[in-house]
């Protein structure tokens, strides 16, 4: 059977078209995964460094030992591979105690501050056991049945093994995309002691899901105008298919070549170049147009993806910045009213869920007025700062807030709850001490008073039934002292 030469062209240009087609929106694909992949990378690790200033590497070392202690003394191993059998649950009883440590508890907030502040899936903090191949969980800022407790530990991989060779470089950043967490960027990096030795590895899990939703569709919407460019091409090739095939299809050929040898970058003229060489008006002609204006959309759509991506990284920042400045207390260094109310918003939903234990302890400056005319108000600032780090000394459990210009509110909760009768009386005690001390100047010698009370779940409505117990407290205080009776 003999086919004509046209049939042929038109097969030949057909073929030539698909694959450009075929190899530009590859490479866009490919290229628009790299670019996500390394920026989601530089996020991770900068995120994994931030872990080691963030927190106290004394207190990694307190819960590394006390955890590791229990781990090689433990008669047998459970991985997280048998997550809530009865033998986990068994072994990982072993590692209460080092839950209730105030060291684990301070690093475990920190994390969760970093998590809620940067959108971070998990951060935790873990010992490699090269020994056993596994990674030993220390610190975990998941909540709830994610929390993976001091103790537990999952086998390492074959790439990770190259931390051997450079404990310094930190584990290879490790992409998965699964049905549970969908697409999940991992990254680990060290954590120094003070004499610049490896304690542990902060681990980032970063979720990758929506940056890829988005370069999916813009995929798929070049993909439909590259086929509407290819269904174009093709009715202009039958049409016009004598003149000038042979060279000019291996030229566009060629280039695609040359395209698919090239990264993506957003500016890529391969076919604005070779567009120049075509003056017959021809099929080929309108085909090296197409193939120019699909370069000119991929060209945008990378442009517009990497522009995007910058524009949302900066805006978070800049946002993160200036909320974390909004509140907190210019000097004092504390939180401020902004941040006590917003505290007390969350605070306000546990109590409507049922789930709220705490208290609240106000404290007052005295004689600030006095301070101020005799001495002038840089020495009362000094007061209130002095007062402030007492304050913080004693309830460091638990958030302080400058709520006016000597006012302060501490949210008692946690360990400091537990603990907070013995907290106030430490607390008039060293205010006593310091009121009656001569070898002290007046804005050291501060004076407080302070009033505290308990949540009650039958009779408060909110934080702010609380609180005006306290405040109402804290002036009675007030009013002995000035009496003289205490």
């Amino acid at each position: 059977m003999r086919v004509s030469l046209k049939v042929k062209a038109i097969l030949m240009i057909t073929f030539c078209v698909l694959f450009i087609g075929v190899v530009a929106a590859w490479i866009w694909w490919r290229g628009s995964t790299r670019m996500v992949q390394e920026q989601y990378i530089q996020r991770a690790e900068s995120l994994a460094k931030s872990v080691e200033v963030i927190i106290d590497p004394e207190d990694v070392r307190v819960v590394r030992d006390a955890t590791l202690q229990i781990y090689h003394a433990s008669s047998f191993y459970v991985s997280n591979d048998n997550w809530e059998t009865p033998e986990f649950e068994e072994y990982v009883s072993q590692f209460s105690s080092v839950e209730e440590l105030p060291e684990f508890i301070r690093l475990q907030e920190k994390l969760r501050e970093v998590d809620e502040a940067n959108g971070v899936d998990c951060i935790c903090i873990f010992h490699a056991d090269l020994d056993r191949i596994c990674q030993v969980y220390l610190v975990d800022s998941a909540i709830g049945d994610e929390n993976c407790p001091p103790g537990t530990y999952d086998m390492l991989y074959e790439d990770d093994m190259v931390v051997i060779d450079d404990p310094e470089g930190g584990f290879p950043p490790m992409i998965t995309n699964t049905e549970e967490y969908g697409w999940l960027l991992t990254r680990c990096m060290p954590i120094h002691d003070s004499a610049g030795k490896i304690l542990a590895y902060a681990e980032v899990d970063l979720s990758m899901d929506e940056i890829m939703q988005e370069r999916n569709s813009y995929l798929f919407r070049g993909l439909i105008v590259l086929l509407i460019l290819e269904l174009f091409v093709c009715v202009i090739a039958v049409i016009l298919l004598e003149r000038f095939v042979a060279g000019p299809i291996r030229t566009l050929s060629d280039a695609a070549r040359l395209y698919s040898s090239s990264e993506i970058t957003g500016n890529s003229v391969i076919f604005s170049e070779i567009r120049t060489r075509f003056h017959a008006k021809d099929e080929i002609e309108v085909l090296a147009e197409s193939m120019t204006r699909m370069e000119g959309e991929i060209n945008r759509y990378v442009a517009h993806l990497i522009e995007t991506t910058n524009e949302l990284s900066t805006a978070r920042e800049h946002e993160e910045e200036l909320d974390r400045i909004a509140n907190i207390d210019a000097l004092t260094r504390v939180r401020n009213k902004r941040a006590y109310d917003q505290e007390t918003k969350r605070i306000d939903e546990d109590i409507k869920n049922g789930d709220a234990a705490f208290g609240i302890a106000m404290v007052d400056l005295n004689n600030l007025k006095k301070l101020n005319d005799s001495f002038g108000h840089e020495k009362g600032d000094l007061a209130i700062q002095n007062l402030c780090a007492i304050i913080c000394r004693i309830f460091q459990y638990s958030p302080v807030f400058r709520v006016g210009g000597d006012e302060f509110a501490i949210i008692v909760k946690d360990t400091d709850h537990e603990n907070v009768q013995e907290l106030i009386e430490m607390f008039k005690a060293e205010i006593k001490d310091l009121s009656e001390s001569s070898d002290l100047t007046a804005w050291e010698r501060v004076s407080a008073a302070i009033g505290y009370t308990e949540f009650e779940k039958e009779q408060d409505q909110s934080v702010e039934d609380v609180f005006s117990r306290a405040d109402t407290l804290m002036y009675e205080n007030k009013r002995i002292m000035k009496s003289g009776k205490q």
